[in-house]
C-alpha cells in the first residue's frame, strides 16, 4: 500500500481498534499469479502486530481455502468519505477521498480439527451476537452445531507485518481541515462522514 509519511499510522492500539471496529475484511491469496479474495469476519487475538493472530472461517464450498495456506494479505477498511474541494478556503478544484485502511500480512494455517472450527464459531458468536451464546452452550443443540461446523473451514493467520494509512486531510491547512470537518458533520443523513470528521480532528 502506498503510504506517504504524513498518512502512516504505527500506533498498534489505534490499528487494533480499527480492526475490531471494522472486522469485516478481505482475505487475499494468490495461486499461479491469480489473486483471489473473500469477504470474511475476523477476530483479532492479541494486537495488530507480529505475535498477534487473526482468526476466521469460510464455507467449505469456497475453493479458496484449498490454496490459502501460506502467505496471505487481509485488508480492512475503516471510515471513508468524499472530500469536495469546494469546502476549502480557496477552491483549487481538486477533490479527493479520505479513508482509513489497514493491510495485515501473515501466514495462514487451516484447522484440521472440526472441534477447533466449532470453538472458533462459538467465539465468533460470542463476539458479534452474545445473545446466542446460551444456545451454543446448550448440550441439546450440540449435534446440530457440530454439523454446521463441518460445513466450514476455520483458520488462523499469524501476523508478520502490518501497514496502516489514515488519509485524513493531513496535507491541508488547519483552516481547510476545520472546513472539511464542518462540511462532513453537516451531512446528517450519513454517519460515515461524521466518523471521518472525528478522525480528521484526531489527527490535528
Amino acid at each position: 500500500m502506498y503510504i506517504p509519511s504524513r498518512n502512516k499510522v504505527t500506533d498498534v492500539a489505534q490499528i487494533s481498534d480499527l480492526i475490531r471496529t471494522y472486522p469485516f475484511g478481505i482475505l487475499v491469496t494468490s495461486r499461479d499469479n491469480k489473486p483471489i479474495g473473500t469477504h470474511l469476519p475476523f477476530l483479532l487475538s492479541g494486537s495488530a502486530e507480529p505475535g498477534g493472530m487473526l482468526l476466521s472461517h469460510m464455507a467449505k464450498a469456497n475453493p479458496q481455502w484449498r490454496i490459502a495456506e501460506g502467505d496471505v494479505l487481509v485488508v480492512f477498511n475503516g471510515p471513508h468519505a468524499y472530500i469536495s474541494s469546494s469546502w476549502y478556503e480557496q477552491n483549487d478544484g481538486v477533490p479527493t477521498w479520505n479513508y482509513a485502511a489497514v493491510h495485515v500480512y501473515g501466514t495462514l494455517r487451516l484447522f484440521d480439527d472440526p472441534e477447533a472450527s466449532l470453538q472458533l464459531l462459538k467465539e465468533t458468536i460470542a463476539t458479534f451476537d452474545s445473545t446466542l451464546v446460551p444456545m451454543w452452550e446448550d448440550p441439546k443443540h450440540l449435534a446440530y452445531f457440530q454439523r454446521q461446523a463441518r460445513g466450514v473451514v476455520g483458520f488462523e493467520i499469524a501476523i508478520t507485518s502490518v501497514e496502516a494509512k489514515w488519509k485524513m486531510s493531513q496535507n491541508r491547512s488547519e483552516e481547510d481541515r476545520r472546513r472539511v470537518v464542518e462540511a462532513l458533520l453537516n451531512q446528517r443523513t450519513d454517519e460515515e462522514p461524521h466518523k471521518v470528521a472525528k478522525m480528521i480532528k484526531g489527527n490535528e
